[in-house]
C-alpha cells in the first residue's frame, strides 16, 4: 500500500510513504526486495523531482536504503534516477545534498553505473560538494568519487577534465577536528 500511495496519495501522504519506505529499507534485504517487487523504484524516482525538500530527501533516502543489491542499483539507474539525483546535489537544502550524494555513493558501486553517473553530469556538483560546509555532504561526495574511480576508473572519461581533477585535488585534507557534525 505504501508504494501505491507514492503515486496516488496527496503530497503529504507521498512524503510520509517515502519516509516509511526509507526506514523499512534500512539494512533490510527483504524490504529492499519487497519495494522492488512492488514497483516502488519508479514512483520514488519521480518523487526526486517533488516541489518540497522533505519529499525529495525521503525519496532519495528510500532509494539509497533500497540500493544495496546490484539488481536494485541497476534498476534505479535504469528508471532514470541519475538526472534528478544530479539536480539534488545543488539543492538549497544541505540534508537533500547529503542524501543525494550518499545515494550516488551506493549506485557507483555497480561498475556499469559509473560511466552513466559521469554522463549524467554528476561529477562537477560532486566535486563542488567537497567544499561544502556539511561534513556529511563532503564525506558522501568523496565516497562517491572514490567509488567512481574503482576499476574501471571513470577518471579516464572526458567529463573528468583536468581542471576538475585539479579542483578535487586542491580541496586537500580538512584540519584535525574540522568536521564534527556526525561524520
Amino acid at each position: 500500500k505504501l508504494v501505491r500511495i507514492l503515486s496516488e496519495g496527496s503530497a503529504a501522504a507521498k512524503a510520509l510513504s517515502a519516509g516509511a519506505l526509507r526506514n523499512l529499507a534500512f539494512g533490510s534485504a527483504a524490504s529492499e526486495a519487497a519495494i522492488a517487487q512492488a514497483g516502488g523504484f519508479g514512483p520514488l524516482v519521480a518523487l526526486l523531482s517533488a516541489a518540497d525538500t522533505e519529499t525529495q530527501e525521503s525519496a532519495a533516502g528510500a532509494l539509497l536504503n533500497a540500493s544495496f543489491s546490484d539488481a536494485s542499483k541497476a534498476a534505479i539507474v535504469d528508471l532514470g534516477a541519475l538526472t534528478p539525483l544530479t539536480a539534488l546535489l545543488t539543492s538549497q537544502s544541505e540534508s537533500v545534498q547529503e542524501t543525494a550524494a550518499a545515494a550516488f555513493q551506493s549506485l557507483a558501486l555497480l561498475p556499469c553505473n559509473r560511466h552513466r553517473i559521469a554522463g549524467a553530469g554528476a561529477l562537477p556538483p560532486l566535486v563542488a560538494l567537497l567544499g561544502s560546509p556539511s561534513c556529511k555532504a563532503q564525506a558522501a561526495a568523496a565516497g562517491t568519487l572514490r567509488n567512481l574511480t574503482l576499476d574501471p576508473p571513470v577518471s579516464r572519461l572526458p567529463e573528468a577534465s583536468s581542471p576538475m581533477k585539479q579542483r578535487a585535488a586542491s580541496i586537500g585534507a580538512m584540519p584535525e577536528g574540522a568536521c564534527q557534525d556526525g561524520v
